[in-house]
């Protein structure tokens, strides 16, 4: 039985060309991918769930929208954020990314669930860089809104 030393073994790979601190750095890479990759999968896959059941409160709340108009070159076109069944919504927050090149936004506005009281603040209301958004709160001691309506 012939046993060699770990310098031997090294010395006998660089001399058929092989890099061991290459080939330490590469499992490293491929061991640090698999764990961002088991990561990313947690992060995407399960967190979702929990986050809508805990940021909607009501199982039977729901989210839809609404397009008005012809959506062709030229034409403007109004969309909607719709929600059905909410309870208790103090405050609401609508982020739409998109092409700049393809489409132009004119406005964001606060739909008619907020009605028209002083206390209806806008503390976000952005257009730019490909990027719409705005963000909604009621203000003081306010009971939030249940019901249906245009966000």
């Amino acid at each position: 039985m012939i046993t060699y030393s770990k310098i031997y073994i090294v010395k006998l790979l660089y001399k058929r060309g092989i890099n061991v601190n290459l080939m330490k750095k590469t499992k490293l890479r491929k061991l640090s991918l698999l764990v961002c990759l088991t990561f990313m999968f947690q992060l995407i896959v399960l967190s979702p769930k929990t986050t809508l059941a805990a940021s909607i409160g009501n199982a039977s709340t729901s989210i839809s929208y609404d397009i008005k108009g012809d959506p062709k070159v030229g034409n403007t076109i109004e969309i909607a954020v719709n929600t059905s069944n909410v309870s208790d919504l103090y405050g609401a927050s609508i982020d739409f990314v998109y092409d700049s090149s393809l489409i132009e936004v004119q406005s964001i506005n606060k739909g008619s669930i907020w009605g028209t009281g002083t206390n209806v603040k806008e503390p976000v209301k952005t257009i730019k860089n490909g990027q719409a958004n705005l963000a909604i709160t009621f203000t003081g001691n306010t009971q939030g809104i249940s019901g249906n309506g245009t966000i």
